[in-house]
């Protein structure tokens, strides 16, 4: 008789990998559903998927039974917190560099999230001027506890944990970020 998931999840907080490896085959297709809602290229998504079975692990150890939870709806969401983590930190601003950079073969084109094709210096340089312009506009709009809230949700913060750091409510936080989107919204308009 196969184990439920809860029992899985018992035997992988006891340590027992081969439970953690039954799991995760019973979850693979429940993770591959979720990464592939996420717009990003094939090799992101294979870290997406990663970053789905961390969660997965993260669930399994978490997991109370005595709440009286459904696991596969506790799973669930671990799963997508885990890669929507991911997600923020990756389209972070400190991450930029890295996600924009070119390769330096002579004659190729090089697709840039959000740039496009950029094959001269010249383009690319007009497109990082214009970043920058936006990144201006963004830092003048905003006011500091806006700013402050942004910067720590971008990181991949929940609002309970940007409510204790700047000490405010979650629901002035969420406040905040509704004005944000608001404002954002005006900046990015074509």
């Amino acid at each position: 008789m196969p184990l439920s998931h809860v029992d899985l999840a018992g035997l992988v907080k006891s340590g027992n990998q081969d439970a953690f490896g039954t799991l995760s085959a019973e979850f693979e297709g429940i993770i591959w559903s979720i990464v592939a809602t996420c717009d990003v290229d094939t090799e992101e998504k294979l870290d997406l998927y990663q970053e789905g079975l961390i969660g997965l692990y993260k669930a399994a150890l978490a997991y109370q039974p005595q709440l009286n939870a459904s696991f596969s709806t506790f799973a669930r969401i671990c799963i997508k917190h885990s890669i929507i983590s991911a997600l923020r930190i990756y389209y972070g601003k400190k991450n930029y560099p890295i996600r924009s950079s070119l390769s330096l073969d002579d004659g190729e084109e090089t697709e840039i999230q959000g740039l496009g094709t950029v094959t001269e210096p010249e383009s690319l340089l007009i497109e990082k001027e214009s970043y920058d312009s936006l990144i201006k506009r963004i830092d003048t709009s905003l006011s500091k506890r806006e700013y402050d809230v942004l910067k720590l949700f971008i990181q991949g913060n929940s609002y309970g944990e940007i409510s204790n750091r700047l000490q405010m409510t979650t629901k002035s936080v969420d406040n905040a970020i509704q004005r944000i989107r608001g404002k954002l919204k005006l900046l990015i308009k074509p």
